[in-house]
């Protein structure tokens, strides 16, 4: 049963990457992180970079 939540997890994780890589994605919203293994951690990053990435681009438009 926990591989298949780490299945969904590391696919919410993809997903998300994949819409910021495509130029689809919200750069408003942030993954839910929800543990503090391998996976929780790579979605807190994920969060933070797009975090930072949200903030630059708030700048270029100014």
């Amino acid at each position: 049963m926990a591989c298949h939540s780490s299945i969904t997890r590391v696919g919410t994780v993809s997903d998300a990457l994949a819409d910021i890589a495509n130029g689809e994605g919200d750069l408003t919203v942030r993954i839910n992180v929800k543990s503090d293994d391998e996976v929780g951690k790579l979605a807190d990053n994920f969060n933070h970079f797009v975090s930072r990435l949200h903030a630059m681009a708030s700048i270029l438009r100014e």
